[in-house]
């Protein structure tokens, strides 16, 4: 997994356990910190899930121990349904690896 932040997100590893990627916050059109990429290890498993500023960051998978074994929409849905501050423009984004019926990966 490639990542490069920009602006006030939180972006999350889910491989087993939930772990929380750092990143360098900063307002876009005002500070900026210079941009580095990030290069993280991503299990054929795991879930990638960033999420912005305008969603609450005390979430968690406690309370829904069966969302991961869903489609990454709607576990997005689910973050953004349950957690938006309501003041504040918000993002959740799933990512997860493509696979086929037959369990593997596309191309």
């Amino acid at each position: 997994l490639r990542l490069v932040a920009a602006g006030n997100v939180t972006p999350w590893l889910v491989a087993g356990t939930l772990r929380q990627l750092v990143t360098q916050h900063g307002t876009l059109g005002h500070t900026l910190p210079r941009l580095r990429e990030e290069r993280i290890a991503f299990p054929p498993a795991a879930t990638a899930i960033v999420c912005s500023d305008g969603l609450r960051s005390r979430w968690s998978f406690d309370r829904y121990p069966e969302l991961l074994a869903r489609h990454a929409e709607t576990i997005s849905a689910v973050l953004w349904r349950d957690f938006v501050r309501g003041r504040d423009d918000a993002t959740a984004v799933v990512l997860r690896e493509a696979r086929t019926r037959q369990g593997t990966v596309p191309g």
